[in-house]
């Protein structure tokens, strides 16, 4: 049973090959029992720090702690952790809910809890399109998918790129309950976004521009 989380980001810096740094030597702590944002102008760096923290871009310097009950975890576990939302990560459109949700867990090695993941369809109203080809959805049924994905393990921490994106009220509804059941459970979340919906449900902020 996790009881604290915390993330410490210590001097991180992003520099692209043309030399042009994003942002530099950003330090920030992320603590159990909060919801925060991420926030700047389009091209600040918000994604571009939120996909370091999710390990899929490299960053230039610096170095990430991920402490889960005052110790380090390594680097080849954290994924366990943390679930990703991001408009911009594809499915594989192909496969059904069902066929991808078996996928991902054979990749992930995760054993399935089917009481769970049918309570997040349902959840997410997708319960009579299980059988359905991904590629035949809606924008705004993808990003249901995407959750759903993210969700399988029940991770602790949810690391989310604009998470409304795509959403009717309905969808930002169960998005923002499913962000306080992970807080409830002392968890984290962190939403990279310039969304006044999404930024109001954050208790704190950290502003890339800060780091420039």
């Amino acid at each position: 049973m996790v009881n604290e989380i915390s993330i410490e980001i210590k001097g991180i810096s992003k520099i692209f090959s043309s030399k042009r740094a994003v942002f530099r030597n950003v330090n920030y702590s992320f603590k159990s029992g909060n919801i925060y944002s991420i926030t700047g102008q389009n091209g600040s760096g918000k994604s571009t720090l939120l996909k370091i923290l999710a390990g899929v871009l490299s960053k230039s310097s610096g170095k990430i702690e991920w402490i889960v009950d005052s110790m380090k975890i390594d680097n080849e576990v954290i994924n366990e952790f943390f679930g990703f939302v991001a408009p911009y990560l594809n499915l594989y459109e192909e496969f059904s809910i069902d066929e991808i949700v078996q996928i991902v867990a054979d990749i992930r090695g995760i054993e399935l809890d089917l009481q769970f993941i049918n309570r997040m369809v349902t959840d997410f109203g997708l319960e009579k399109r299980t059988l359905d080809p991904i590629s035949s959805f809606s924008s705004g049924m993808k990003q249901r998918v995407k959750f759903i994905i993210a969700l399988l393990h029940k991770p602790k921490i949810l690391l989310l790129d604009e998470p409304f994106t795509n959403f009717d009220e309905l969808g930002k509804q169960i998005v923002t309950a499913i962000i306080m059941e992970i807080i409830n459970q002392n968890g984290i979340v962190i939403i990279a976004s310039n969304d006044k919906d999404e930024i109001e449900i954050c208790n704190k902020n950290l502003s890339i521009l800060d780091f420039q």
